[in-house]
């Protein structure tokens, strides 16, 4: 009898370590190193999109238009982020940019910081992929 005690203890414990390692699991999928060469590339292209929006005719152009306006039109310069999503956000002359996976957010910039605002991707919150930068404190 000990020992089936001791199996159903052994599985109980392997289930509940698997539970929480699939729990955080999201940062620990995600490399470091390619995740920080994405947020400083989307850092780039949120600043562009930003200009255009402010001093240019960004807010004459779709979302999609914006984007391409911002790379100057050349797609590869998209080709590191894979086959991950980009959103623009546009609140008047203010704008954000969000890197997701499956609707799971990765990174947000907005374009009027010198820094990458948010690294969604390396904490172990999973978060949806919804704008959560308030843009009218992040941009003064």
């Amino acid at each position: 009898m000990a020992l089936n005690y001791r199996k159903i203890y052994i599985s109980v414990t392997l289930l509940i370590a698997m539970a929480t390692v699939g729990c955080n699991s999201h940062a620990q999928t995600k490399d470091p190193e390619v995740m920080y060469d994405m947020a400083s590339k989307l850092k780039d292209i949120a600043f562009e999109v930003q200009g255009l929006v402010k001093y240019g005719d960004g807010e004459s152009l779709s979302n999609s238009e914006l984007l391409l306006a911002a790379i100057d039109n050349d797609k590869s310069t998209l080709e590191i982020f894979g086959e991950y999503e980009i959103s623009i956000l546009v609140e008047g002359t203010r704008t954000a940019l969000m890197l997701c996976d499956n609707k799971v957010a990765l990174i947000e910039d907005s374009g009027c910081t010198p820094e990458v605002d948010a690294h969604y991707w390396n904490e172990d919150k999973i978060y949806s992929c919804d704008f959560k930068l308030e843009l009218e404190k992040v941009c003064h």
